[in-house]
């Protein structure tokens, strides 16, 4: 998430207020966070930075989930770059579920920060991603506009897929050729919440970064990788610092849903 000092110098220039609370991360800005530490890996769903159990992590192909929603299912694997810990406390719950979009001008804290150069995966048991008609899924971020700009803060990050969580193929994700990266999720606004009635599932209203599977020629995914591409876009500097550094993940919504995981 950008940081503090950055985000309040574009806010004043700009006359934007930022903010918002989410449900799950809460309406003010906790402190900062472990210094980088704090990577969480599936092998033995721990917290590397104080031991502590993290029993919701990894595994994911082997659990029995008792809903059917189109929203990710579990947590596979997630490590968070430099000192991003902004919605860690929250997890898994913040990353699953609807999004809480904050609209056009104010960024959602319903959200977890990857830091610059982190990842997350998620699973999707039931339904899985399948290729349909359109878009397949939407990956929602908290972008948002400057009043005034056609451009939104952008922090993006790059999208990959795999059905068995082995073989992944990535959306290309162009970084380097100015506003907007193309192919990258992490840069529109998000504008469906639990409350305002916007679909999540409509790529034409709910705002986020919509996919298509047949533009990779993959058919089916269980599983969606989100690598932070954030210094590429930027340089670096303010949007990497912090504990809100890089792309924040608010929710992924299955628009085309097919089978079960076995």
């Amino acid at each position: 998430m950008r940081s503090i000092l950055f985000l309040a110098a574009a806010l004043a220039a700009s006359g934007c207020r930022g903010g918002g609370g989410g449900k799950d991360a809460g309406a003010g800005w906790p402190d900062a966070g472990p210094d980088g530490s704090d990577d969480l890996d599936a092998s033995d769903g721990s917290d590397a930075s104080d031991g502590s159990d993290s029993d919701w992590l990894g595994n994911c192909a082997e659990r029995a989930f008792s809903t059917q929603d189109p929203f990710a299912d579990c947590v596979e694997a997630f490590a968070p770059a430099g000192g991003a810990s902004f919605g860690h406390d929250a997890l898994p719950d913040v990353v699953l579920g609807p999004p809480e979009g904050g609209g056009e001008y104010k960024q959602s804290t319903d959200v977890a920060s990857l830091g610059c150069g982190g990842s997350i995966t998620l699973f999707f048991a039931q339904p899985s991603i399948v290729d349909g008609p359109g878009p397949d899924f939407i990956v929602f971020e908290n972008a948002f506009y400057a009043y005034g700009s056609d451009e939104t803060y952008a922090e993006p990050a790059q999208v990959s897929v795999s059905d068995d969580g082995v073989a992944w193929t990535a959306f290309p994700c162009d970084t380097g050729s100015g506003w907007p990266p193309a192919g990258c999720a992490g840069v529109m606004p998000v504008y469906s919440t639990p409350d305002n009635g916007v679909d999540p599932l409509d790529p034409g209203t709910a705002g986020g970064d919509a996919f298509d599977l047949s533009d990779i020629g993959v058919t089916s995914a269980h599983y969606i990788r989100l690598d932070d591409r954030t210094a590429e876009l930027t340089g670096g500097g303010a949007p990497c610092n912090g504990d809100k550094a890089g792309f924040d993940l608010d929710a992924i919504a299955v628009v085309n849903g097919g089978r079960s995981h076995p």
